[in-house]
Order: structure tokens, then sequence, then C-alpha cells
């Protein structure tokens, strides 16, 4: 199995994208009270053990790499360099916009890649307060597991993104078992 994994965190400029992917690091529950916007792309690296369903004898973690880019539209001339061997894509909106529009982000990323939307969720995020749990999906996300978060709560951020990668890790366990089932009867 291949022991590396990599995953897009996409969306709008001002989302909560880096506060997120820094939760799911493990670098941060705390946002700065400045934001920063991201220049160009971070990666950040994880390490997980294999899911237990999937687990193949004798596998090792899987190091994740964390794509968080930047949704500043200058940086568009960069997201093919960043679709390259990309496996899962994790959207981030901020949860108070009012019908936030997100088929721009799904056309430019799983869509471009051919990755599933069972391959991807998105993150409803809720920069002050709690989830609500009344959120309609927006445009380009109907098809996509929605999870609402915040920083008071943590804990469905990390429970969102242990369920997509058991997900991921599923689909390139299997992309690998068919290929070298390709192999075998060549």
């Amino acid at each position: 199995m291949q022991s590396r994994m990599k995953v897009l965190v996409v969306g709008p400029s001002s989302a909560g994208k880096t506060t997120l992917t820094n939760v799911i690091a493990g670098h941060s529950d705390t946002p700065s009270v400045v934001y920063h916007p991201t220049s160009g792309v971070r990666i950040l690296e994880i390490e997980k053990e294999p899911p237990r369903a999937n687990r193949r004898a004798g596998e090792s973690s899987i190091q994740i790499e964390l794509w968080d880019c930047s949704g500043d539209p200058r940086y568009e001339k960069c997201w093919s360099a960043y679709r390259k061997g990309t496996h899962g894509v994790i959207f981030v909106f901020d949860a108070s916009e009012v019908n936030p529009d997100m088929e721009e982000w799904v056309r430019n990323f799983p869509q471009k890649i051919g990755i599933q939307p069972s391959q991807c969720i998105a993150l409803a995020h809720y920069k002050s307060g709690k989830p609500k749990g009344s959120l309609r999906a927006p445009r380009g996300l109907e098809r996509v597991s929605i999870h609402e978060t915040s920083l008071d709560n943590t804990s469905n951020i990390h429970l969102a993104f242990d369920k997509l990668y058991g997900i991921i890790y599923g689909a390139m366990a299997e992309s690998q078992e068919k290929a070298e089932k390709e192999i075998m009867n060549a």
C-alpha cells in the first residue's frame, strides 16, 4: 500500500482553512486574532495508523500531506500543480455566509482530478458561535458530506477528518489491489 496520502484544503479566502488545517494537524486549536491570508499553499504533514477495517498485514503508518491552499484567485495558475497526486479534498466555507457558491471549487479540484464526492468533505466553519444544525448544502456541494464546525468543539473536526481518511485509504487500497491483479493477470 502506498504510504503517502495528499489531501487538499480549498475554499474562498478567509473561510477558516488555515485554522481548520492546524486543528487537523494538531498544530493549534486557537486561531490567530489577526487574519493572515495564506500565500499560495502551506503543506502540513501528519502521520496516522492505517484504519483497522482496511489494514494489511505488516503495514506501517501513512504520511498525510495537508495542502492548505490559498483562496485568493491570483494563485489560480498554481492549481494544476496543487491537484497533482491528490487523493482527497476538504472544502471549507464560512457557515455564516448566505448561499456560498462552491461550484468553482468543485469544478476545479475533485472534478478535474477525477475524485469521487465520497473522497471529499465540506467543513461549514463558524468562526464565532456554535453550529446550528440546520445548514443547507451550498451550490456545488450537494453530493458531499457536510460537517458544521467551530473551535468550541474541535472533536467534530477530527471525527470528520478521520472518516474522510478511512474512505480515502479504502479507495487507495482498492486501487492498488486492482493494479496488482492486472499485473498478475498480464
